[in-house]
C-alpha cells in the first residue's frame, strides 16, 4: 500500500522524497477535500490481504473520489460502514461464452454441450475456467479428455484431501489447478514450477523481488526440490542457474 501510494506521489505531486512513508502521506493529504487539491474526479483501487495493510492508510471520504477495495475477507476494518457488493461465480450463460471466445482465439472450437459440462465440472468459477482454457489451448487436448483427467485427478484428490478444502471449494477446482502445474512442471525448465510455487507460498502476496529468488540459497533449494519429470529424470538435473529473462 505504502509504495502504491508513493508511486503515485511520484507521478502526480512530483514527490521526490525517498521516504516512501512520507510520500504516501502526502499523496493521501492531497486527496483531501478542499483548496489546491485536485478538481478532476478518482479512483482509487486496492486489493487487500490483510485488514491491517490499510491502517492509517485509507484514502479519504470526498465528492470527488472513490475507493473500491477487493478482498476476501469480510473484517469489519474492511466492510464497516462501506458499502459491499459480493462478487460469485459466473452464471452459466457467462461461462459458455467465456470458454467459447477463449477458445475461438486460439482457432479452438468444443461443441456448446462439452462446454457446459466443463462448465459445471468447474462450479463456474472463473479462475477454475481459466485454467482450464489455457490447458486445453495450450495441450491440444479434447475436452472430453481434459474432463476425464479432470475427474480422476478429482477422485484421487478426494481421497487424499480434508473433505471441506480452503473457500469452500470443490475437488475439482483443486484438480484444475494440480493438472496446470503438472503441465507447468514440464514445460523448460522442467520440473520447477511446483517447488518455485512451494516457495512462494512462504514469501509476500504482494510481490517476490526477482533478486530473492535468484539468490543462491533459493537457487540451491529449488535444485534439491526439482520434480523428477519424464523431461527431467532424476540424477540427470542440472543445478538451477539465476535466471536471466527478467522479472522473476
Amino acid at each position: 500500500m505504502v509504495a502504491g501510494f508513493a508511486a503515485a506521489a511520484a507521478e502526480f505531486l512530483g514527490t521526490g522524497t525517498s521516504d516512501a512513508e512520507q510520500a504516501a502521506r502526502q499523496f493521501l493529504a492531497w486527496l483531501e477535500p478542499g483548496p489546491g487539491r485536485p478538481s478532476c474526479r478518482w479512483l482509487i483501487v486496492l486489493d487487500v490481504a490483510d485488514p491491517a495493510d490499510l491502517t492509517g492508510l485509507w484514502p479519504p471520504a470526498s465528492s470527488q473520489g472513490r475507493t473500491l477495495v477487493t478482498s476476501r475477507r469480510r473484517d469489519a476494518a474492511i466492510t464497516m460502514g462501506r458499502r459491499i457488493v459480493p462478487v460469485g461465480v459466473f452464471t452459466p450463460a457467462d461461462s459458455q461464452s467465456y470458454l467459447t471466445g477463449a477458445l475461438a482465439a486460439a482457432d479452438r472450437q468444443e461443441t456448446d454441450t462439452e462446454l457446459a459440462a466443463l462448465a459445471d465440472d468447474l462450479g463456474h468459477l472463473p479462475l477454475a475456467l481459466s485454467q482450464a482454457a489455457a490447458y486445453l489451448i495450450d495441450t491440444g487436448l479434447p475436452c472430453s479428455t481434459y474432463r476425464a483427467l479432470l475427474a480422476d485427478r478429482a477422485r484421487t484428490l478426494a481421497e487424499a484431501a480434508p473433505d471441506r478444502l480452503p473457500d469452500d471449494q470443490p475437488h475439482t477446482v483443486a484438480a484444475a489447478w494440480d493438472l496446470s502445474i503438472e503441465r507447468a512442471d514440464s514445460l523448460h525448465p522442467p520440473g520447477l514450477a511446483r517447488p518455485v510455487l512451494r516457495l512462494a507460498v512462504f514469501l509476500s502476496p504482494s510481490g517476490i523481488p526477482e533478486a530473492v529468488l535468484n539468490s543462491p540459497p533459493v537457487l540451491a533449494h529449488l535444485s534439491a526440490d526439482r520434480t523428477p519429470t519424464p523431461e527431467c529424470a532424476p540424477g540427470t538435473q542440472r543445478p538451477v542457474a539465476r535466471s536471466t529473462r527478467g522479472s522473476s
